[in-house]
């Protein structure tokens, strides 16, 4: 009786369904373990998973669980072969390609900082240039407000010009205690009239020119 019960225990567990489930899982540190087409052992290989290849668990019957592989092939591996963790492998990997991120990062960071120390001084430089041309004008301007002023040159004093004195007459002789021919001295005589009219005239026409000229042009009747 003992033994028919448990027979039957083994047969509802062997006809029972499989569990079923989704979940993350690795291929453990071995390097290769075969992806099978049925639950034995014996079973054709669908193809050999490396170590560290994810795979989705679909369901699990005994040690052995049916999963699926990255490029959709579906088939079935030891329970022991696969973990819910990543690899130490893997995790060394992943460490060294965040390192060498953190590196470049780093790297750029510093070539980053040259830039603007190199920037910051060409900046500290100009400034220097700048104050010192400032420096130089208040100096300048500071000079010329304490120069002393110059004396402003005065216009000359335009002053009118007197005419010419006429030319004085010639002398007129007089007589010789010999006596002189009455035609000599009505010569004399006329001569001194012509050269006084003639100084009379040039000292008018020289006084009318100089006039005009500053009037501008226009003649004053004199």
């Amino acid at each position: 009786m003992e033994r028919h019960i448990v027979v039957s225990i083994i047969c509802l567990m062997l006809l029972a369904p499989a569990t079923s489930f989704a979940d993350k899982v690795y291929v453990t540190d071995r390097f290769q373990i075969p992806l099978r087409a049925s639950q034995t052992s014996d079973a054709p290989v669908v193809e050999t998973l490396v170590s560290g290849a994810p795979l989705d668990t679909l369901q699990q019957v005994g040690n052995v669980v049916q999963v699926r592989a990255a490029d959709g092939s579906e088939g079935w591996v030891d329970a022991n072969a696969i973990t819910h963790s990543m690899p130490a492998r893997m995790q060394l990997d992943a460490l060294r390609a965040q390192q060498a991120s953190l590196q470049a990062n780093l790297a750029k960071a510093q070539a980053s900082q040259a830039s603007l120390q190199a920037k910051l001084a060409k900046a500290q430089d100009s400034l220097a240039k700048e104050t010192s041309k400032a420096t130089q004008l208040a100096d300048k301007l500071q000079t010329m407000a304490t120069a002393p002023t110059p004396p402003q040159a005065t216009a000359p004093v335009q002053t009118q010009a007197t005419p010419p004195a006429p030319p004085p007459s010639p002398a007129i002789a007089p007589p010789s205690d010999g006596g002189e021919s009455p035609y000599v001295v009505a010569a004399w005589l006329g001569l001194s009239f012509a050269m006084l009219v003639i100084g009379f005239f040039a000292g008018m026409t020289w006084l009318r020119e100089t006039n005009r000229r500053k009037l501008g042009g226009m003649y004053l009747r004199i």
